[in-house]
């Protein structure tokens, strides 16, 4: 059976978006596709990692052998610079205004690596699957 995230790779290839589809490994257990979305003025890649991970159901819960469950689409877009350690609070609550100001919030900063991600996540199933959403949501 085909999976959803399959099925993104296909539209991706119709629509000729430069993907990579990169197989499940030991470091990261899951299969994903990195979207590039082109270069900006700085010539930095902008790229969106797709992620589909199955969504745990309780055993009362299980579904028919003719039901689909549905499935978690995680998109996640790394931006493409470093946030300085000096700037890291202002940043964050930078972050925290403008999640709280948008429809769809999910930006995220990683402390650490001085990064900052958006995550959109969308639970849909694979009869649910249309391509104006997928491309909008690139």
């Amino acid at each position: 059976m085909a999976t959803l995230l399959s099925e993104i790779q296909t539209l991706l290839q119709q629509e000729e978006y430069p993907f990579l589809h990169v197989s499940a490994t030991e470091n990261i257990p899951y299969e994903r596709l990195i979207v590039s979305l082109g270069v900006d003025e700085n010539k930095r890649e902008w790229k969106v990692e797709v992620t589909e991970h199955a969504l745990p159901v309780l055993p009362k819960f299980a579904p028919s052998a003719d039901q689909t469950l549905p499935s978690r689409i995680q998109f996640r877009l790394i931006l493409p610079f470093k946030v300085k350690n000096s700037s890291l609070n202002e940043i964050s609550s930078l972050l925290h205004f403008l999640n709280q100001s948008i429809d769809l919030p999910g930006f995220e900063l990683d402390e650490l690596d001085g990064r900052v991600i958006y995550r959109y996540v969308w639970l849909t199933a694979p009869a649910h699957l249309d391509k104006i959403s997928i491309i909008t949501l690139l």
